[in-house]
C-alpha cells in the first residue's frame, strides 16, 4: 500500500492518516533526520576507534 501524502489536499484527511496537521508534518521528519545522523556519526566514530572500518564513511567498494 503506497500512499502519497503530498497528494492529500485537505487537512482533515491528512490528520486522519498521520495524526498531524499539515503545518506540523515536516518538523518531526527534520528532527528524526537530525537524530538519525547523530546516531550514525557516533556509530562511525566508534567503529573507527575500534579498527573495524577500513574506508571513510560513505565510501563503498570499487566495482
Amino acid at each position: 500500500m503506497n500512499i502519497q501524502l503530498s497528494g492529500i489536499r485537505d487537512d482533515r484527511r491528512f490528520r486522519a492518516l498521520t495524526g498531524l496537521s499539515k503545518a506540523l508534518s515536516g518538523k518531526p521528519a527534520r528532527i528524526f533526520g537530525e537524530v538519525y545522523e547523530e546516531i550514525q556519526e557516533k556509530i562511525y566514530e566508534e567503529s573507527v576507534k575500534s579498527g573495524e572500518r577500513k574506508r571513510k564513511r560513505g565510501g563503498g567498494r570499487w566495482s
